[in-house]
This record gives structure tokens, C-alpha cells and sequence, in this order.
């Protein structure tokens, strides 16, 4: 089940919505960029602090786009 409660674990296609819901796509493709920066720097600023929000959602999005694919080849 990874980082999804039972709930969540059920309802995987949710968890895609509300992370988009509070994140659109753009802001994805940014808190990766700047992870990537952070991770290549020493650098301590409010950026790093706000990327943990979107990280959260982030780990989320992969487990249940794991479980809706593996889902679908199953039927």
C-alpha cells in the first residue's frame, strides 16, 4: 500500500484528483526542477520548505498510478 491508507488504497483514482486538485501541473514540473537544484546544492531557503507539501502529493501520485495500472491489466 505504500504511503496510502486503506481508503486511499481503494479508491486510487481519488488520490490523483485531490493532488491535482491542490497542485496543478505546472507547480509538479517546478517542485521537481527545484528538487533537483536543492539536491545538487547546500542552499537552505523558503523554497525547500514548500516543497514538501507537493512531495507528499507526489509519493501519492505514484502509488496510485502504480495500483490504477495494475489494475487496469488485470481486466
Amino acid at each position: 500500500m505504500g504511503s496510502l491508507s486503506a481508503e486511499k488504497y481503494r479508491d486510487s483514482v481519488r488520490v490523483l484528483r485531490k493532488a491535482f486538485k491542490a497542485y496543478r501541473r505546472k507547480e509538479y514540473e517546478e517542485f521537481l526542477s527545484s528538487a533537483v537544484y536543492f539536491s545538487l546544492s547546500d542552499s537552505r531557503c523558503e523554497e525547500e520548505r514548500r516543497m514538501i507539501g507537493s512531495y507528499i502529493h507526489l509519493v501519492k501520485i505514484l502509488d496510485a498510478a502504480y495500483l490504477i495500472v495494475k489494475r487496469a491489466v488485470k481486466e
